[in-house]
């Protein structure tokens, strides 16, 4: 009995050696183990002493594997599945169809991504906290405060932005400045090119600017003239529906309209090597009733300059213009913010 399972037991060690994976190379060696794929003209091959063994394809004469694989080859444009045999040197069988190594363009097993298409990059949150406080004494007495949040989910193929802001000022002991703003902007490119879809929701309150509340609606096409890393150029243009009401002298209004968008992404490397980032956007925003007269334009610039290496504390530098053509008798045009601001960034 026992030499009986001594004997098995040899057998079942000789089938599981005779089962592995065999790359041949021209010098006449071998490598045993899992072939795992071949891509940009290499092979991996999975070995019990040595591990992941990555192999020059131009070195190998020929390979063998125990379970099917999925080939491509540079003279089809389909794939082929089933277990590679050797051939002759310098050629490979796949279910008995010889095919000569040059020919061989990736390999890999079923159930798996073809090695050769990149993988995408998920989707990930990446959040934002900014406040400024400002104060003045002397002749008069004032205190500014400001603050930001925004959450932006990032993927491969679309972005969606959360955010909020507000901005909060009196003096003299008189409150004149209190705003806040909160909104949504997505945005989806279109088969990952310069061409996107965009739709996005605005909703704001300013006391001192009579408006009780500003609702914008928004949606159309975007186009990146410049896309890359260290720049970004991207033009919108799309229609707006905009609900006004206000606190006093005029009556609640909807109107239909148009918006245009410029926005830029500028990565500006200082004396310290740290990248900073200068962010521009400007929106032009008239109504179809009165396109001449009743229209917004907003524009803000800013620049983040980093102060640690990770980027999680940042100083932001800015100015924003809010020009409103048909405001209150009582009420300016344009409202003109100068920021400094300490940032928070995470992920």
């Amino acid at each position: 009995m026992k030499k009986a399972l001594f004997l098995a037991a040899v057998t079942a060690l000789l089938l599981v050696s005779a089962r592995a994976d065999q790359v041949n190379l021209k010098d006449g060696s071998f490598v045993k183990g899992k072939v795992v794929q071949i891509v940009d003209g290499k092979l991996t091959i999975k070995t019990d002493s040595l591990g992941e063994v990555k192999i020059d394809f131009n070195n190998i004469a020929n390979f063998t594997t125990d379970e099917p694989m999925v080939v491509s080859t540079t003279t089809s444009a389909a794939t082929v599945t089933g277990k590679i045999s050797a051939a002759e040197d310098g050629k490979t069988a796949i279910n008995g169809t010889v095919v000569a190594n040059t020919d061989i363009k990736n390999v890999w097993r079923p159930g798996q991504p073809d090695p050769s298409i990149p993988i995408p990059k998920p989707r990930k949150w990446k959040y934002e906290v900014a406040v400024d406080v400002a104060g003045k004494t002397g002749n008069t007495e004032k205190t500014t405060v400001g603050g930001s949040a925004k959450a932006t989910l990032d993927g491969p193929e679309d972005k969606l932005e959360l955010y909020v802001r507000g901005h909060y000022a009196k003096e003299n002991g008189v409150k004149n400045e209190q705003e806040i703003v909160a909104g949504a902007d997505y945005e989806r490119r279109l088969n990952g090119g310069s061409h996107s879809l965009y739709a996005r929701v605005q909703a704001e309150q300013d006391k001192f600017d009579n408006y009780k509340l500003y609702t914008t609606a928004a949606a159309g096409y975007g186009f990146y003239v410049v896309d890359t890393d260290d720049f970004k150029v991207r033009l919108r243009a799309g229609l707006t529906y905009i609900h006004k009401t206000y606190y006093e002298e005029l009556d609640d209004s909807d109107d239909i309209g148009v918006e245009f968008g410029y926005h830029h992404e500028l990565n500006i490397r200082n004396f310290s090597k740290i990248d900073a980032k200068l962010v521009t956007d400007v929106t032009y925003q008239p109504v179809f009733d009165h396109f001449q007269d009743d229209y917004r334009v907003y524009h803000e610039s800013a620049l983040d300059i980093p102060l640690t290496k990770n980027g999680l504390w940042s100083i932001r530098l800015g100015v924003s213009n809010e020009y409103n053509n048909r405001v209150a008798s009582t009420q300016k045009r344009m409202d003109t913010t100068y920021f400094g601001r300490l940032v928070i960034t995470w992920e």
